[in-house]
């Protein structure tokens, strides 16, 4: 069996699989209108943000990004080469609400074997967020599992000089020790 991060973690990795299907958890509509909904989490908190809806202030739940990332893997188009990842983010930019939006779908496609559709989502997840160790992360587990040792390696050096605690480092070393295993297997 693969190993990723939710290979432990089953319930996670379904729940995450079951938004690529649209299934909003909660939805809220006005005299017919709508929906607004909470997607698998709250934003701020569920109180608040049911508080924001109901009283028809601005809100936005997250995961606006992944009706185009279907589309794109329904299409094929996350493996053609003729789109960088930057292009690619530049159309997922308004969509996406933070970093975790796109590691959560770049593990969802790890659990689903899709492993170079995911290390595209990691690479377009770290040009939106360059500054955050995680985007790193995510793509450097998914080249791990593409045998790529050199560009996880790459990847998980970013992230380390992203890191700014040594309780942090931990993790990262053994992730890289993976990467430097990963294209000797």
């Amino acid at each position: 069996m693969m190993q990723t991060p939710f290979t432990n973690n089953r319930h996670q990795a379904s729940k995450l699989a079951n938004l690529f299907s649209g299934f909003p958890p909660l939805s809220f509509y006005d005299n017919g209108k709508g929906p607004n909904r909470i997607v698998e989490f709250p934003i701020s908190s569920l109180e608040e943000d049911m508080d924001d809806i109901c009283n028809k202030r601005p809100y936005r739940a997250g995961y606006f990004s992944y009706p185009t990332i279907i589309t794109w893997l329904q299409q094929g188009k996350l493996l053609d080469t003729r789109f960088s990842a930057r292009a690619r983010a530049a159309t997922l930019k308004p969509l996406v609400l933070n970093a975790g939006e796109l590691n959560a779908a770049g593990y969802v496609l790890l659990y689903q074997h899709k492993v170079k559709e995911a290390i595209t989502l990691f690479r377009i997840n770290s040009v939106l967020f360059p500054d955050l160790p995680n985007a790193y992360e995510g793509l450097a587990e998914a080249y791990i599992l593409d045998k790529d040792s050199e560009k996880a390696m790459a990847a998980v050096l970013r992230a380390v000089e992203l890191k700014t605690g040594d309780h942090e480092m931990k993790p990262l070393l053994d992730l890289y020790s993976k990467a430097k295993q990963a294209g000797k297997k």
